[in-house]
């Protein structure tokens, strides 16, 4: 069976991730993908030559190409993912936590919903999971990330 690689994004101006797929995807296209945390949205960038991948068994695959409807459900999810950090502020600042919430994305199958925050120290939200659990009935994930993660997500570059 033939299979071809691809350089996908979730992000503009995001990291680049390989996918391989047994159909050829032009360029520019956008794609349903698997990946660990579930189904992704995303863009085929590039094409790479299998042979010159390491790792190939490794690749996750390409599922197919959007559909209309895939696209409608992204864009559902973004606005979902925006109300959801508002939400999480509003339940921070009840709870008094010295947190910052930076952003929220929900997987495109919305098994998993994800928010990046940025804090000085440690910090227990295991109740602030709780909550935002009982609100949007998925898998809540918080990751803290560092200052350099977050210009990184802002775009902004430097020594």
């Amino acid at each position: 069976m033939n299979y071809y690689v691809y350089g996908v994004n979730f992000k503009d101006n995001g990291k680049v991730y390989n996918f391989k797929s047994t159909f050829i995807c032009p360029i520019n296209v956008t794609v349903i993908t698997e990946t660990e945390k579930g189904e992704q949205f995303g863009k085929v960038i590039s094409q790479i030559k299998p042979e010159t991948i390491k790792n190939f068994d490794e690749l996750k695959d390409i599922k197919r190409i959007s559909t209309k409807s895939d696209y409608e459900q992204y864009l559902r999810n973004l606005k979902d993912a925006d109300r959801a950090l508002k939400d999480c502020r509003s339940l921070v600042k009840e709870l008094n936590l010295d947190m910052k919430v930076i952003n929220a994305n929900f997987t495109f199958d919305r098994k998993q919903l994800l928010f990046n925050f940025l804090a000085d120290e440690r910090i227990d939200f295991r109740e602030l999971a709780r909550k935002l659990a009982a609100i949007y009935r998925t898998r809540i994930e918080l990751r803290q990330i560092g200052a350099r993660d977050k210009a990184r997500e802002i775009g902004g570059l430097g020594p």
